[in-house]
C-alpha cells in the first residue's frame, strides 16, 4: 500500500504474491459524502490504484415541522409555595416548601415530590434543595445546589435527530451571584457553548433594586443533532464545574456560598435543521 485517504485503515498494508484479503475500515462520516483513492505498488513496479466512496453516516432529520415542542413544562403542578418573584424585593409572602421535607397532603396539596420525580431526575437529592413555590421551583440553599434533567427521552424518531433550542425563565434570588448552565449527555453538540456538551454561563437579571419586584430573564441554548438518547440537564453553574457536587464557599472569600435561583417554562422545541 502506497496511498491512502486519512479517514481509511487498510489491512493488511503488506504482503507476498498470491491472492490476499484485505479489509478496509472507514471512519465514521457525518458530514458529507467523501471519496479518494487507494494506490498499491508492486515490486516490480505496477501500480493500481482503485477508487474508494463512503456515503454519510450521519442520520436523516426527524419529520417533525419548525416549532414542533417535543418537551413543555409550565410547572402548573407546583403548589404550596408563594409567588415570590413577584413580590417587591422578593418579600412577603416568600414561602419555599421543600418537596423533600414538606407534607404536601396534610397541607391540602398533591404531592409535589412524586410529581417531580415522574418528569425529572435530582443531580443532588440528598441535599433536598428543591422547593415548591406557586407555579414555578427554586432551588439551592446555602453551601449546597443541585441540577435537574428532564428524565423522559425526546419523543424523536428513532435512528433521526433535530435541532432544537432549550428554553426557559430563571430568576435570581435577589443579588445571589449565581448563574445557570445547561448540559448535554448522549448525542447531540451545544451551539456556541464552553464546549460540545456545556452552554455558556447564563446569568438571570440582577434583582439589585429593592423598590420593585424581582425580575424573571429568557434563557435559550441550541442543541444540535439531539436524538432520543439526548440527555438535557440544567443547574446552577458553580455545582455543574464542580463534578456535580456542591460548592460549600465562595472561592474568594471562603463565606458560605448562596446560588439560590428559580425556574419556570421549560420548553424544548424544534428549529430549522441546515
Amino acid at each position: 500500500l502506497t496511498a491512502k485517504p486519512q479517514w481509511l485503515t487498510v489491512t493488511p498494508s503488506s504482503g507476498d504474491a498470491g491472492e490476499t484479503k484485505v479489509t478496509l475500515t472507514a471512519e465514521v462520516n457525518t458530514e458529507a459524502a467523501r471519496e479518494d483513492y487507494i494506490t498499491i505498488t508492486t515490486a516490480h513496479g505496477l501500480v493500481l490504484t482503485a477508487p474508494v466512496l463512503q456515503l454519510s453516516d450521519r442520520p436523516e432529520p426527524d419529520s417533525k415541522a419548525v416549532g414542533f415542542v417535543y418537551y413543555n413544562d409550565d410547572f402548573s403542578w407546583v403548589k404550596g409555595g408563594a409567588d415570590q418573584v413577584s413580590n417587591i424585593n422578593g418579600g412577603a409572602p416568600n414561602d419555599a416548601r421543600n418537596i423533600y421535607t414538606w407534607d404536601f397532603k396534610t397541607n391540602g396539596f398533591d404531592d409535589v415530590l412524586a410529581l417531580f420525580n415522574r418528569k425529572y431526575t435530582d443531580y443532588n437529592a440528598s441535599a433536598k434543595v428543591i422547593y415548591a413555590m406557586d407555579g414555578y421551583l427554586k432551588f439551592n440553599k446555602g453551601g449546597a445546589q443541585t441540577a435537574i434533567a428532564i428524565k423522559e427521552a425526546l419523543p424523536i424518531e428513532g435512528g433521526r435527530y433535530a435541532n432544537v433550542d432549550v428554553t426557559f425563565r430563571a430568576a435570581k434570588n435577589g443579588t445571589d451571584p449565581m448563574t445557570v448552565s445547561v448540559v448535554i449527555e448522549g448525542e447531540g453538540e451545544i451551539v456556541d457553548g464552553v464546549s460540545a456538551t456545556q452552554s455558556k454561563e447564563l446569568e438571570p437579571f440582577n434583582n439589585s433594586d429593592k423598590t420593585i419586584p424581582w425580575t424573571w430573564t429568557d434563557m435559550k441554548v441550541t442543541v444540535k443533532g439531539a436524538t432520543a438518547n439526548t440527555r438535557i440537564i440544567i443547574g446552577a453553574t458553580p455545582f455543574i464545574n464542580n463534578g456535580f457536587k456542591s460548592v460549600a464557599t465562595y472561592p474568594d472569600n471562603g463565606k458560605t456560598s448562596y446560588y439560590r435561583w428559580f425556574m419556570d417554562d421549560l420548553k424544548v422545541t424544534r428549529i430549522e435543521t441546515k
